[in-house]
């Protein structure tokens, strides 16, 4: 080889590895990218189960609720209708 090859040959392989060095920053650069965005996926997977979680607690404390209303408003008709049967009775006959 002459001089003039050698030093292009140089020059290639200089282009070639800081193409190589600059390939592998970007390849580091998008893996830490990876990294966070799956940590930060993680963590919204995790407040998303607790919110899941706190949704079915609340329901069921809902549902209780409802029933708990439902058997009230049944105890209050039958309190009502023993109020309205005894006035009828106390009630002066004309």
């Amino acid at each position: 080889m002459n001089e003039l090859e050698l030093a292009h040959s140089r020059e290639l392989k200089e282009k070639i590895d800081n193409l190589e060095l600059a390939h592998a920053r970007k390849l580091a650069e998008i893996e830490e990218e990876v990294k966070t965005k799956s940590m930060e996926n993680k963590w919204l997977e995790d407040e998303i189960d607790q919110y899941d979680e706190k949704a079915k607690t609340l329901n069921e404390e809902l549902s209780m609720l409802r029933k708990e209303n439902e058997q009230l408003k049944s105890e209050n008709n039958m309190m009502l209708e023993l109020v309205h049967k005894y006035q009828e009775q106390l009630a002066p006959k004309f």
